[in-house]
């Protein structure tokens, strides 16, 4: 099974992310702090690493820096950061996904995947 570490300091959002890669197969903790995510990081056995780039801390930015010293794995971050200010930091991450606008549009993943909201069918289930 696929492990994935998520670093993630809004516990709602965090929580989102882990259950839509659980229906996905993946085998997911959650750290909710940037010196924790980076110790549980750096301790391996890791497939992925999910950062939010702002964390209490250190820094998504930091964690990745720190993690590309050592390991090889894909990096993705979310974040509320687009354009220059995000491309010029220079981490090395996979890419980076947006933090949703509204609670609303939070689930658009399980929309794309099947065509229904996923809120909406974790509350309803077929």
């Amino acid at each position: 099974m696929n492990k994935v570490l998520i670093v993630e300091d809004d516990e709602l959002i965090a929580e989102l992310e882990r259950d839509y890669l659980e229906a996905g197969g993946f085998e997911v903790e959650l750290i909710f702090d940037g010196n924790e995510g980076l110790n549980r990081a750096m301790a391996g056995g890791w497939d992925a690493l999910i950062l939010d780039v702002m964390l209490p801390g250190k820094s998504g930015f930091e964690v990745c820096r720190e993690v590309r010293k050592s390991l090889h794995l894909p990096v993705i971050m979310v974040t509320a950061k687009s354009g220059k200010a995000f491309q010029s930091c220079g981490i090395g991450s996979q890419g980076k996904i947006p933090y949703p606008d509204s609670r609303e549009t939070a689930g658009a993943p399980g929309a794309a995947k099947g065509g229904r909201n996923y809120r909406e069918e974790s509350r309803h289930p077929s």
